[in-house]
């Protein structure tokens, strides 16, 4: 009963995407309704995939509102209903959620630039996100997340723990430790890097998403149009934020991997719609 309800985030993913790519419904079904991870870690009874339903929800109720150009009294209704499940449930989702948004939202509307209005965006909520605790006294958010790492090492050692770098409530220590945390979320489990025998399945769903980047690279699409551009940047920002976030935090693979496995679709189903399978497919075969 509780799938039955959270594999209606799946189906939302998917009639978001099929209307962004057109004829590329193989894709689209790879990239929302066959991820391992994502199949496996949004089908427990806990929070993972009740945040993946409201997620796609609210994605999706902004989208065909921003589509159709006026927000209806039931799109506003799951919209707000989404946000505040996603503040009760995972606050910092929700709080990573409002530049992305705002920036989508505002390039949307305006027409301006999404790369240059998501870079304006971001620099300024970076220079809050510094600089609030300064100026109000009462919340640091650079101090919870440092001392979000500090309880999740304290934590008893895990047979996937991993070493993480301590983390100090400053600019200089957040940009040091970026490597590293973008390093753990993006990269890692290695595909020979076994604490544990059930993580090697992941560990080769990480390495086919890689590879995929690096298709894309080389057979991206050039005649796909520019009206999803903006959602585009807000599913890349969102993402990257969440995944640096988590990398900063979390010194467990099996954890990495179980909350990264959330956000999947929102990158892969992109770049699977997005590569020339047929000049791939053209040039493999010139070069047999």
């Amino acid at each position: 009963f509780f799938n039955f309800i959270i594999f209606f985030g799946h189906v939302i993913l998917y009639r978001l995407f099929i209307t962004l790519y057109p004829g590329r419904e193989i894709a689209v079904i790879i990239g929302c309704f066959l991820l391992p991870s994502t199949l496996y870690f949004a089908s427990g009874i806990h929070k993972d995939g009740l945040v993946f339903l409201m997620l796609a929800v609210l994605i999706y109720c902004i989208y065909q509102s921003i589509l159709k150009n006026k927000v209806s009294g039931k799109r506003l209704l799951l919209i707000l209903i989404s946000l505040a499940l996603l503040f009760l449930i995972r606050s910092f989702i929700f709080l990573v959620l409002l530049p992305a948004l705002f920036a989508w939202i505002l390039s949307a509307k305006t027409k301006w630039p999404a790369g240059r209005t998501f870079a304006a965006v971001y620099l300024i909520t970076g220079i809050l996100f510094f600089s609030i605790g300064h100026l109000t006294g009462k919340v640091n958010p650079p101090e919870i997340i440092t001392n979000k790492q500090t309880e999740f090492i304290n934590l008893s050692g895990a047979a996937t723990q991993i070493e993480l770098t301590p983390l100090q409530p400053t600019v200089k220590s957040f940009m040091s430790n970026a490597p590293q945390a973008l390093n753990h979320s993006l990269l890692r489990p290695y595909l020979w890097e076994l604490p544990v025998k059930s993580l090697l399945p992941l560990n080769i769903e990480l390495l086919l998403c890689q590879v995929l980047l690096i298709i894309f690279i080389f057979f991206r699409r050039k005649d796909l149009s520019n009206t999803g551009r903006p959602f585009l940047f807000f599913a890349f920002f969102f993402t990257l934020t969440v995944f640096l976030i988590v990398g900063y935090i979390v010194p467990n693979l099996g954890s990495l991997v179980r909350y990264r496995s959330l956000y999947l679709p929102l990158i892969i189903t992109p770049l699977l719609c997005m590569i020339n399978w047929e000049r791939m497919a053209r040039g493999i075969k010139i070069k047999k």
